[in-house]
C-alpha cells in the first residue's frame, strides 16, 4: 500500500514589533509584551528603541518633548530588562538614525531580515493607548497600517481614567475617514460605515506607570525599585541618569 503524504505548509512566524523611547525601560513594558505574547501566542517580540522620536499628538501637531537619554544607555536598559525572557531581543536597527524616525521604514526593515531568517511572518504591533491616539498622523499610515494587527494597553490608575475601547473605536472612525476621503458616512445603531483595513485588539491589561513619571520621580528623590527591574536601576545609578532636581 502506497501512503498518501499532503505537503503542508510551516504556520508563520508571529512576530510582534514593540517601539519606544523606553527612557526608562519599566515592568509596565514588560507585562504588556509578556500579556501580548500570551494572548496572541507570539513567537518573538522585537524591542524597538527609537533613534530620533517623531510623534505627533491625536491632533496632528508636532510633540516638542524633552530630548531623549543617549540611545546607548536606553538600548542598554532594554538588554538588561529583556535578558531573563528568550522570546524577546532587542533591535539596533535605529540606533544609525540621525534623523527622524519613521515606523514604516523600521517596519519594512525588520520585515526584510525576519523573512528572509523565517519565511512568511505575521505582524503585530505593541503600543499603549496614547500612542494608538497618534496613529492616523504616522507617515504613511495608510501603507502601515493593513500590515500589523495592533496591540493596544489601556492607561494604569495612576492616569486619567478612560473608556479605552471608546478610544480606540474614536481612532478607527478617523481612519475611515482617510482611508474613504470622498464617501459621506452615516452612523447606525452599529457603528460607522465606512472601510479600514485595521485590526485591533485592546488588551487585557493596563499600564500602571509612564517612563515620565518615572523620571520625575526619581529625579525629586522618590525609589523607583518597584516600577523598574532591579538591573535597570543599578544601570541608572551607574551612569547617572536622571540626576536629582535642585
Amino acid at each position: 500500500m502506497v501512503e498518501l503524504t499532503t505537503d503542508t505548509q510551516p504556520s508563520p512566524k508571529k512576530i510582534g514589533i514593540f517601539g519606544g523611547t523606553f527612557d526608562p525601560v519599566h515592568r509596565g513594558h514588560l507585562t504588556l509584551a509578556q500579556v501580548a505574547s500570551h494572548q496572541f501566542s507570539l513567537d518573538l517580540v522585537i524591542w524597538v528603541p527609537t533613534g530620533v522620536p517623531f510623534h505627533k499628538n491625536s491632533h496632528g501637531l508636532l510633540i516638542h518633548s524633552p530630548p531623549p537619554s543617549a540611545y546607548e544607555n536606553r538600548l542598554s536598559m532594554v538588554q538588561l530588562a529583556i535578558a531573563p525572557h528568550p522570546h524577546f531581543l532587542v533591535s539596533s536597527i535605529e540606533a544609525d538614525c540621525n534623523h527622524r524616525s519613521y515606523a514604516i521604514h523600521t517596519f519594512w526593515r525588520l520585515r526584510e531580515s525576519m523573512e528572509l531568517q523565517y519565511g512568511l511572518c505575521q505582524w503585530y504591533w505593541l503600543m499603549g493607548l496614547d500612542t494608538f491616539q497618534t496613529l492616523p498622523n504616522w507617515y504613511l499610515s495608510r501603507e502601515l497600517i493593513p500590515e500589523c494587527t495592533w496591540l493596544v494597553a489601556n492607561r494604569g490608575q495612576t492616569m486619567a481614567p478612560v473608556n479605552g475601547m471608546d478610544i480606540c473605536q474614536s481612532v478607527v472612525d478617523r481612519l475611515i475617514d482617510q482611508f474613504n476621503p470622498n464617501q459621506p458616512f452615516l452612523r447606525d445603531g452599529d457603528g460607522r460605515t465606512g472601510f479600514c483595513p485595521i485590526r485591533w485588539h485592546l488588551l487585557q491589561l493596563s499600564l500602571p506607570i509612564s517612563s515620565t513619571v518615572i523620571r520625575q520621580r526619581y529625579q525629586i528623590g522618590e525609589s523607583i525599585e518597584d516600577w523598574v527591574p532591579f538591573e535597570v536601576l543599578g544601570y541608572i545609578k551607574a551612569h547617572g541618569l536622571y540626576p536629582l532636581n535642585g
